[in-house]
Protein backbone atom coordinates (compact mmCIF):
# COMPACT_ATOMS: atom_id res chain seq x y z
CA UNK A 1 0.00 0.00 0.00
CA UNK A 2 1.24 3.55 -0.51
CA UNK A 3 -0.29 6.75 0.30
CA UNK A 4 0.94 10.36 0.00
CA UNK A 5 2.07 12.94 3.42
CA UNK A 6 2.87 15.93 3.86
CA UNK A 7 6.28 15.83 6.24
CA UNK A 8 6.76 19.32 8.45
CA UNK A 9 10.76 18.68 8.73
CA UNK A 10 13.55 21.60 9.96
CA UNK A 11 13.41 22.83 6.21
CA UNK A 12 10.16 23.00 3.82
CA UNK A 13 7.87 20.78 4.28
CA UNK A 14 7.84 18.42 1.62
CA UNK A 15 5.29 15.14 0.63
CA UNK A 16 6.93 11.95 0.16
CA UNK A 17 5.47 8.37 -1.26
CA UNK A 18 4.83 6.22 2.37
CA UNK A 19 5.55 2.27 1.63
CA UNK A 20 3.66 0.29 4.31
CA UNK A 21 5.45 -2.92 4.28
CA UNK A 22 3.85 -6.47 5.66
CA UNK A 23 6.73 -5.74 8.50
CA UNK A 24 4.61 -2.33 9.99
CA UNK A 25 7.78 -0.56 8.65
CA UNK A 26 6.87 2.61 6.57
CA UNK A 27 9.45 3.81 4.00
CA UNK A 28 9.38 7.69 3.44
CA UNK A 29 12.25 7.52 1.19
CA UNK A 30 11.27 8.37 -1.97
CA UNK A 31 9.75 11.92 -3.38
CA UNK A 32 7.10 12.60 -4.48
CA UNK A 33 7.42 15.27 -6.56
CA UNK A 34 10.22 17.02 -9.12
CA UNK A 35 12.41 19.13 -6.67
CA UNK A 36 12.03 17.33 -3.54
CA UNK A 37 15.06 15.36 -1.74
CA UNK A 38 14.98 11.48 -2.26
CA UNK A 39 16.90 10.19 1.03
CA UNK A 40 18.53 6.99 -0.94
CA UNK A 41 20.00 9.30 -3.57
CA UNK A 42 23.43 9.42 -3.03
CA UNK A 43 23.57 6.77 -0.51
CA UNK A 44 22.56 3.27 -2.40
CA UNK A 45 26.07 1.71 -1.70
CA UNK A 46 25.39 2.24 1.91
CA UNK A 47 24.72 -0.34 4.31
CA UNK A 48 21.13 -1.04 5.53
CA UNK A 49 20.67 -1.22 9.52
CA UNK A 50 17.27 -2.14 11.13
CA UNK A 51 16.99 -0.52 14.62
CA UNK A 52 15.05 -1.31 17.82
CA UNK A 53 13.05 2.04 18.96
CA UNK A 54 16.23 2.29 21.51
CA UNK A 55 18.57 2.27 18.46
CA UNK A 56 19.85 -0.75 19.22
CA UNK A 57 20.89 -2.45 16.11
CA UNK A 58 18.71 -5.58 15.05
CA UNK A 59 20.29 -6.40 11.22
CA UNK A 60 22.79 -4.85 9.08
CA UNK A 61 23.30 -5.81 5.49
CA UNK A 62 25.96 -4.37 2.95
CA UNK A 63 24.22 -4.28 -0.50
CA UNK A 64 25.24 -6.71 -3.02
CA UNK A 65 24.32 -4.14 -5.80
CA UNK A 66 23.14 -0.23 -5.06
CA UNK A 67 19.70 -0.23 -3.33
CA UNK A 68 16.88 1.09 -5.41
CA UNK A 69 13.69 1.93 -3.53
CA UNK A 70 12.14 -1.70 -4.74
CA UNK A 71 14.49 -3.41 -3.40
CA UNK A 72 14.68 -1.46 0.12
CA UNK A 73 10.87 -2.12 0.05
CA UNK A 74 10.88 -5.76 -0.45
CA UNK A 75 13.76 -6.11 1.99
CA UNK A 76 11.08 -4.55 4.84
CA UNK A 77 8.72 -6.72 3.51
CA UNK A 78 10.62 -9.84 4.17
CA UNK A 79 9.81 -12.67 6.57
CA UNK A 80 13.27 -12.08 8.46
CA UNK A 81 12.58 -8.17 8.95
CA UNK A 82 8.78 -8.92 9.69
CA UNK A 83 10.00 -11.13 12.52
CA UNK A 84 12.58 -8.46 14.12
CA UNK A 85 10.07 -6.09 14.32
CA UNK A 86 7.61 -8.07 15.19
CA UNK A 87 10.12 -9.21 18.26
CA UNK A 88 11.63 -6.04 19.02
CA UNK A 89 7.61 -4.26 19.45
CA UNK A 90 8.60 -1.56 16.29
CA UNK A 91 12.08 -0.52 14.36
CA UNK A 92 13.68 2.38 12.21
CA UNK A 93 15.43 1.63 8.66
CA UNK A 94 18.46 3.47 8.01
CA UNK A 95 20.26 3.02 4.72
CA UNK A 96 23.87 4.13 6.15
CA UNK A 97 22.98 7.20 8.64
CA UNK A 98 19.72 8.22 6.79
CA UNK A 99 16.67 7.33 8.36
CA UNK A 100 14.29 6.24 5.82
CA UNK A 101 11.32 4.84 7.96
CA UNK A 102 9.80 2.93 10.83
CA UNK A 103 6.94 1.49 11.89
CA UNK A 104 6.56 4.76 14.04
CA UNK A 105 5.92 6.81 10.93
Amino acid sequence: MQFNRVLDTDHAPHTVAVRMSRSGIKLIAEAVRAGEPDLLAGNEPATFFLKDLTGAVLIEIAPQVAWTHAALFALVDSAAIIEQVKQSGGADAYVGNVWIGGTEV
